[in-house]
């Protein structure tokens, strides 16, 4: 699975900074949060008000870093691996992140599956029924209790979920539109109507790294994951067999929330083309791109695919999705 840290070579396209045209003004921050590069740009009344905007969106982000990581020493979630066995009591930040993950592991059907154990209970025998994470995290006690020899990795759903709360505390302050690169594998944008026909363009590469079409980012997040020969240090596991994902595959995933964006494109990477019906079921919008080209559901917002006689033909794929 996606670990913090690890994130692809992308290129992103912006249209040009407004000029201080009806009051407004644009600003941007950027830090390391999670391992990787934060940028968060905002479009607000008044360059001071879009530079703090930005700014503690950055904050928002550290936030669920000091909830998420499991690498901080006095992160909530590793204190939680640190107690494990019996109930935590956790902030309302960790019970929703953990909630969200439990949902989200039984919709794509363990395919994405943060839960993982480093060590077996008693009684486990290494091949539990998937999805795990149900399995070892429970409510009990008015707590949160994560069964013995169990760990959570948030590289697969941690960005997803910062993303979602910068949007949402950003849009409450009125801004009139705010963007998120983080890593540059996980992206989004809300905007106000003023905006709303001036998208973002994120530049998607093929597999050998080649330009192979533009995604129009009008609202919503865009979450990227990958496997194969870029992922050596971190790779996506195949929670069904334990083993790395050995096919070259990019799964790029829409939803209207980051941490299901987010969760989606690390379960395409392990479902590969099959999952794209079960996606859009979810009301998820994706592309795969594989050895055999690009397959795409029929939302997926992208924008003037080039025909090149290398690439496969695209496909749209249909289901019954009202």
């Amino acid at each position: 699975m996606r670990r913090f840290g690890w994130f692809f070579a992308w290129f992103f396209l912006t249209p040009p900074l407004l000029a201080d045209s009806g009051g407004l003004a644009v600003a941007s921050a950027s830090q390391v949060v999670m391992g990787t590069v934060l940028e968060v740009t905002v479009t607000a009344s008044g360059t001071e008000e879009a530079a703090r905007l930005a700014s503690e969106a950055i904050t928002i982000a550290r936030h669920w870093d000091q909830v998420l990581s499991p690498f901080l020493d006095h992160s909530e979630l590793r204190l939680l691996h640190k107690q494990q066995g019996r109930p935590v009591f956790v902030s309302e930040s960790l019970d929703w992140a953990l909630q969200r993950a439990v949902d989200l592991t039984r919709a794509t059907g363990g395919a994405f599956e943060p839960a993982y154990l480093s060590a077996l209970p008693p009684g486990a025998t290494g091949r539990e029924p998937m999805p795990l994470l149900p399995k070892v995290v429970l409510w009990r006690q008015g707590g949160v209790l994560l069964q013995p020899g169990a760990r959570i990795d948030p590289g697969a759903f941690g960005k997803g979920i910062a993303v979602d709360a910068i949007l949402d505390w950003v849009r409450r302050q009125g801004a009139n539109e705010v963007f998120v690169n983080f890593g540059g594998s996980s992206f989004a944008r809300a905007a106000s109507r003023q905006l709303h026909r001036s998208p973002r363009r994120i530049l998607l590469p093929d597999n050998a790294g080649r330009a192979l079409g533009i995604v129009e980012l009008v609202e919503g997040s865009l979450s990227v994951s990958e496997s194969g020969v870029h992922d050596d240090a971190s790779p996506i596991t195949d929670p069904r067999s334990g083993a790395p994902v050995a096919s070259r595959r990019m799964a790029a995933a829409w939803a209207r929330e980051g941490i299901v964006a987010d969760a989606w494109s690390t379960a395409l990477v392990v479902l590969g083309r099959d999952g794209l019906v079960l996606a859009r079921q979810h009301r998820v919008e994706a592309a795969i791109i594989d050895d055999q080209g690009v397959a795409i559901t029929k939302g997926f917002p992208c924008h003037r695919w080039p025909r090149h006689e290398e690439l496969t033909k695209i496909s749209a794929v249909e289901d019954d999705r009202p």
